[in-house]
């Protein structure tokens, strides 16, 4: 994940999108981009233009956020400057700055109706109603960022400035034909590879003896670590912690059942039996003999001779039905009705109506307690900040995390040891019930000594928790004694492997010596079939499993003879079972060149069988669509240099300086 996001990092385009979204900042209250801060804010300088650390402190927070959306909670601000973010956001700040102050120099200035035209088009100004641009909105929107509309303006016009100077610079370029062409052949190649499979799982191991046992365990003792464990105690304040001491008013209950009463109707649910036909005529028939069967839909079916199946729907009410127009039919007949044919997208059905459950409205005495409990709830959810206020203040004057609790009127949580998974030391003990247990089993993770707590953490339901580290069990070592079984496992696995490895370079080196792979592979078919047929006289599953393996396209893995694989392309297309070390290798063969390969824990002794030119495997049609893709790509590769040589051009006639201290000290995260 992370090399992933460091990869979209270092792309213009992506770049430009930061740009968009520092606009996106400036308009919504960063206003301080290109403002006279204090000198100690100060964080890089370019020319006159200064940029601040909150400036840069608020973009980096936002993006946070954002990417938490994307790769999930873990995702932290920790994380996002281990990655470079901040780097990255103070970069893409100057990087603006330097191409604003390009399009001034070159008198690049968008009229104000080109403006105009840019702001009305903002979604954030437009109305949710009409989706039109709506002027009181705008100028709320400035008002609450002290942001004057000529300020703005001007603002937006110079990134509109900036724009265009980026358009002229990343411009389309000439690719050239010859590189085009060259490229789109050596992508669109596709090679035929032809292979034997030396399984590790047949090869002839023996028992190890307890000194070798001994060493592989030594050896390889990272591998059979017990996980770090941490014991800690865990204070949730929820809002039913409050709601049992609200009292709500009887005709406060009362005027929210009036108020809602829609809310309390209890829809009518059918149960139908329905049949889907082909053809309208046909379902016109079999609905006409049902109405007459004595059976019903059913009776009819069976009478016609249909193949055809009857099934349920339901029970179901009206918004519950799947398909469209066919809830509205079936809840306009009668009880025990048989409707006409009903077209869906699915054919044409017909429906029978088995069952009725009347709905209707629910009287308030029958949802009273429900009622009193939402409203007890909503006003909780407010009562639960003073209640967090008192933990606060508990925890501020010293009190351990048990006495806050008994001051709150509840109780810590203990949590036996548990790893990061959240797999319990003993597997007798479960893990707490409660919905904030994810969130929770983090945060004990990260606190750093036993005794400390975590902050206040509020749920997404409303409430909040805290956690106290109580204990951590560092990692260490299994004793043998209760991985002997694994290890030894293990140990059979890796002479398995390595012996196999031996038999497929013996193999290789046989085919370099002149001899044919097919007959190394007729060879070894007949020597697995007498095996096969000595140690089970029902070998006729294996041949059963590959040639049912062969139709799913996959090479069965029970031959020992030689497979032949479809075209594969250079991106791994076509390979079954191939991995990406065995394509690449495929694509380093020579006609009659010969390489062992990987495959797990098998071995596969590989050659080119094949080599289908892009131009042959394509049509015309679809070669020129491949060509104008790597034309494509090729002129955004080109575009791209271009942009940062011009960035890096303006850098050097700009004075550009950029505290780095000053940004490392924005981020000093404890370990």
């Amino acid at each position: 994940m992370l090399q992933a996001i460091r990869g979209r990092t270092a792309s213009w385009i992506v770049r430009i999108l930061f740009a968009l979204l520092i606009l996106s900042f400036a308009v919504w209250g960063i206003g301080d981009i290109f403002r006279g801060p204090s000198p100690d804010d100060v964080v890089a300088e370019i020319g006159d233009v200064e940029i601040t650390a909150r400036t840069v402190d608020e973009l980096v927070r936002g993006r946070v956020d954002q990417l938490r959306l994307q790769f999930g909670p873990e995702f932290d601000l920790r994380t996002a400057v281990q990655l470079g973010l901040a780097d990255g956001v103070v970069q893409n700040l100057v990087d603006r700055a330097l191409i604003v102050q390009a399009a001034i120099d070159a008198g690049v200035t968008p009229s104000t109706a080109l403006v105009a035209g840019e702001i009305s088009q903002d979604p954030a100004f437009r109305s949710a109603e009409t989706g039109r641009f709506d002027r009181q909105l705008f100028e709320q929107v400035l008002f609450a960022n002290r942001l004057t509309e000529a300020g703005y303006v001007a603002e937006r016009q110079r990134d509109v400035a900036g724009e265009v100077i980026q358009r002229a610079v990343t411009a389309p370029v000439a690719v050239p034909d010859a590189l085009v062409e060259a490229m789109w052949r050596h992508r669109d190649e596709a090679r035929v590879g032809r292979y034997l499979t030396v399984r590790a799982d047949t090869a002839a191991v023996p028992e190890p003896d307890s000194a070798t046992v001994d060493a592989f365990y030594e050896e390889n003792i990272a591998d059979y670590q017990a996980p770090e464990y941490r014991a800690f105690r865990i204070v949730r304040l929820t809002p039913e912690l409050v709601a049992g001491e609200i009292v709500i008013p009887e005709d406060v209950l009362r005027a929210e059942y009036e108020d809602h009463r829609s809310f309390y109707v209890i829809p009518e649910r059918r149960t139908f039996r329905q049949v889907r036909l082909p053809d309208e005529a046909a379902a016109a028939d079999l609905a006409m003999a049902a109405r007459t069967a004595a059976g019903g839909l059913e009776a009819a079916v069976a009478a016609a001779d249909l193949d055809v199946r009857v099934s349920t729907l339901g029970p179901v009410t009206l918004d519950e039905v799947p398909v469209a127009g066919l809830g509205e039919a079936g809840f306009a007949l009668d009880d025990g009705a048989i409707g006409d044919p009903v077209e869906t997208s699915f054919g044409w059905v017909v429906l029978e109506v088995v069952a009725v459950e009347p709905g209707g409205d629910q009287p308030f005495d029958a949802v009273r307690d429900e009622i009193e409990a939402e409203l007890k709830l909503e006003q909780a959810v407010d009562g639960l900040f003073e209640l967090a206020n008192v933990y606060r203040d508990a925890a501020a004057g010293g009190a351990s995390l048990a006495e806050a609790a008994e001051r709150l009127g509840t109780e810590a949580i203990a949590v036996a040891s548990t790893d990061a998974t959240g797999t319990p030391r003993d597997d007798t003990v479960a893990p707490p019930d409660i919905p904030e247990w994810p969130e929770a089993l983090q945060s004990a993770f990260r606190l750093a000594t036993p005794g400390e707590t975590s902050d206040l953490i509020e749920t997404d339901e409303g409430g909040y928790f805290v956690v106290g580290l109580d204990e951590i069990v560092e990692r260490a070592p299994r004793p043998l004694d209760t991985v002997r079984d694994q290890v030894v496992a293990d140990w059979r696995r890796v002479e398995a492997r390595t012996a196999a490895e031996a038999e497929a370079q013996a193999l290789a080196e046989r085919v370099r010596a002149g001899q044919s792979l097919d007959a190394l592979g007729e060879d070894r078919e007949a020597a697995a079939d007498a095996s096969t047929a000595d140690a089970d006289p029902a070998a006729g599953e294996d041949d059963a499993l590959g040639t049912l393996l062969e139709d799913l396209g996959a090479p069965p893995e029970t031959t020992a003879g030689v497979v032949e694989t479809a075209p594969i392309l250079r991106t791994g297309d076509g390979a079954v079972r191939l991995t990406g070390t065995a394509v690449a290798t495929l694509f380093d063969l020579a006609t009659g060149d010969v390489s062992v390969v990987a495959a797990g824990d098998d071995w596969l002794v590989l050659t080119l069988g094949e080599v289908i030119a892009a131009d042959a495997r394509l049509d015309d049609a679809e070669a020129a669509a491949r060509r104008d893709a790597v034309r494509a790509e090729l002129r955004g590769g080109l575009a791209e240099t271009l942009f940062s040589q011009f960035l890096a051009a303006l850098a050097v006639e700009t004075d550009v300086s950029i505290d780095r201290e000053r940004i490392d000290q924005l981020y000093v995260l404890e370990p």
